[in-house]
């Protein structure tokens, strides 16, 4: 049967070998649907070659450049497995990642996530280390076109994780995700075709505090209602729950014309989240509403071997939490962001290098209030990165691949009023502004090494990335790994 989708394979790729169709999809040399949609059926029409890859990496971060919700250092170690098969009218895509992590010197937090957007918060007078362990399992279907004008796709994501301080109170969360999200792939007409997802996912976390405290210290713990407004008290043990569901909807429309391919897509999302304290009679301590949208333009031109390609999108959130002990809307936070990539690429076959450039420009607007406080901020950034890549295609199927970035953000506005001289608003609201309203650079490189057989092979990379603000306060990233294909 001859199915008439808009599949967006270049001439180029007939005949070339699974490490390449990956390579070019990574490389965004061929338009990834399903990367900027989310649309599990989109996966059927990409150019994937049945694969599985097994990989297994290290990172360190040190820093003191950062947020105050943050850890001074990261070590990290991560394992996983991933890999796409077509069997019949039906095609699989899976991948399970497995972390662990190692945080040192966190303080003002006992969550999983203290930036999730959720000002409802547990910190205790205490700081420490960290121990994580986090899993995130990934599976993905997608169908064939059912009367060459339909295609469907199914997602799921489940994720869990658990961490514990090592020092009393020895704080503990335990945390779970699922995520449910199906999506169809109309054709309407030979050039042109049209996607829809929406889907739901479930969140639960769970918090304790002092049922594993050896020590006779006392402890203060401040349960955090905003950016500023908390209530302090003397803590022995006690248990915390954040109920969540996200609910979201998006749409996307693909269009070849003229050589030209073009994407345009758009989603919706809300968020709403309970947050309450107690064992036999939890308590509700506030509820959080959040309401995201994205939207993007894609259009590209040529070829994997030659093109460019350039990709805007347009991402807003606002988030509100309500105050149980108010009664009304206390905390209040908005996130604007406008980014770019632009991207050219060309393939050199007397020398077998591909070289690759990118500009990605980002402007941010972010606002945040308290009303009990009288706390709020706002700073608006510009900026940018510029990147390139350079891969040498030796004999045996050697690869040399190299990737050095630049980039650069500015402080355009910035302002601040903290009326109260609380313990909240100085060592977290106020610092928080602080590492927002500065100006930083960054330099980065990556270079992997990698030999390849027409049917895999494996690779091992190392790279680096090292942030410096204009007050020489630094973060340094570093990271290794090793991978197999087959």
């Amino acid at each position: 049967m001859k199915y008439y989708f808009l599949i967006l394979i270049p001439v180029t790729l007939c005949g070339q070998s699974k490490t390449d169709s990956l390579q070019a999809l990574s490389d965004e040399r061929i338009l990834n649907v399903y990367t900027l949609t989310a649309n599990s059926a989109a996966l059927w029409l990409l150019p994937l070659p049945d694969y599985g890859r097994v990989y297994g990496n290290g990172a360190k971060v040190s820093s003191d450049f950062k947020k105050p919700l943050e850890p001074g250092s990261i070590t990290a170690l991560a394992a996983g497995a991933e890999g796409w098969k077509k069997q019949k009218k039906m095609g699989y895509r899976g991948s399970f990642h497995y972390e662990k992590r190692f945080d040192k010197d966190l303080k003002w937090t006992d969550e999983r996530d203290a930036y999730n957007g959720n000002p409802f918060l547990w910190a205790d007078s205490s700081s420490g280390n960290w121990d994580k362990d986090h899993i995130d399992a990934r599976v993905d279907v997608s169908a064939s076109p059912f009367r060459n004008a339909l295609l469907s796709g199914l997602h799921l994501d489940y994720q869990v994780g658990t961490g514990a301080r090592t020092n009393d109170p020895k704080p503990f969360y335990r945390y779970r995700s699922i995520a449910v999200q199906p999506g169809f792939l109309f054709k309407l007409s030979e050039s042109s075709q049209a996607g829809i997802t929406g889907g739901g996912t479930f969140i639960l976390e769970n918090n304790e505090l002092g049922y594993y405290n050896r020590g006779t210290n006392n402890v203060l713990l401040y349960r955090l209602r905003g950016y500023g407004t908390y209530s302090r008290v003397p803590f022995v043990s006690g248990e915390r729950n954040r109920k969540g569901q996200v609910w979201n909807a998006g749409a996307h429309w693909e269009k070849q014309v003229a050589g030209y391919v073009m994407l345009l897509y758009a989603s919706a999302q809300t968020r709403k989240e309970e947050v309450s304290e107690g064992i036999a009679k939890p308590e509700m301590i506030g509820k959080f509403t959040e309401v995201k949208w994205n939207t993007g333009v894609f259009i590209s031109k040529g070829n994997v071997n030659r093109g460019h390609s350039f990709l805007l999108k347009v991402n807003s959130a606002d988030g509100k939490g309500r105050d149980q002990v108010y009664q009304a809307e206390n905390a209040a936070y908005s996130r604007h962001t406008v980014n770019g990539n632009f991207q050219w690429w060309g393939y050199r076959s007397k020398s077998r290098t591909l070289i690759k450039t990118g500009f990605l420009p980002a402007l941010l607007s972010y606002s945040q209030s308290d009303k009990a406080s009288g706390s709020r901020f706002s700073v608006n950034t510009l900026g940018g990165k510029a990147e390139g890549l350079v891969r040498k295609y030796f004999t045996r199927g050697k690869q040399l691949e190299v990737v050095p970035g630049l980039a650069y953000f500015h402080v355009l506005k910035n302002t601040c009023l903290a009326p109260n001289n609380n313990v909240v608003l100085r060592e977290i609201v106020l610092k928080n502004y602080e590492f927002m309203a500065e100006p930083s650079i960054s330099a980065s490189i990556r270079i992997r090494w990698s030999r390849f057989s027409p049917e895999g092979g494996h690779s091992i990379f190392v790279d680096t990335d090292h942030i410096r603000s204009l007050k020489e306060s630094h973060r340094t990233i570093c990271r290794m790994g090793y991978s197999f294909l087959f």
